[in-house]
């Protein structure tokens, strides 16, 4: 089936906070501002954060937590030092280093951290990715 990813919906428990963090670790620009939701633009989708209350009755369930240890989301950079930077400025916006940046064994160099509201982002350099090379990204 052809397709392609061009949302993720993340629930939040303080949509202003959620929407700072985003904004000071990623430098994503608010792309559209709904009372009970925002959206970033990325080169390959779009980023929602909702409010966890409006995303539990969007998605029909009684209640959603925030965030969960259950997924991860994997944002790819140009360098190494990308994610070095990327994981410093997670840090100093609130984020729980989960996993220090490292060499991996395919020969990638990722960091994990959790967002304040406890989702997990891995910041990874590929060497074989031609998508995240610096003249590509946002």
């Amino acid at each position: 089936m052809a397709g392609s990813l061009t949302y993720l919906t993340l629930p939040v428990a303080d949509l202003p906070a959620a929407t700072r963090f985003y904004t000071e670790v990623f430098e994503w620009t608010l792309e559209r501002e709904l009372p009970m939701a925002v959206f970033f633009q990325t080169s390959a989708f779009t980023l929602a954060l909702m409010d966890q209350t409006a995303f539990a009755e969007f998605t029909n369930q009684k209640s959603v937590d925030a965030g969960s240890l259950s997924a991860m989301c994997s944002w790819n950079v140009g360098s190494k030092a990308e994610v070095d930077r990327l994981m410093h400025r997670a840090i100093k916006a609130g984020a729980t280093v989960r996993r220090d940046p490292a060499l991996l064994s395919w020969g990638g160099w990722a960091g994990i951290f959790s967002s304040p509201d406890g989702h997990l982002w891995e910041i990874v350099w590929n060497p074989r990715n031609t998508i995240a090379r610096p003249e590509n990204n946002l």
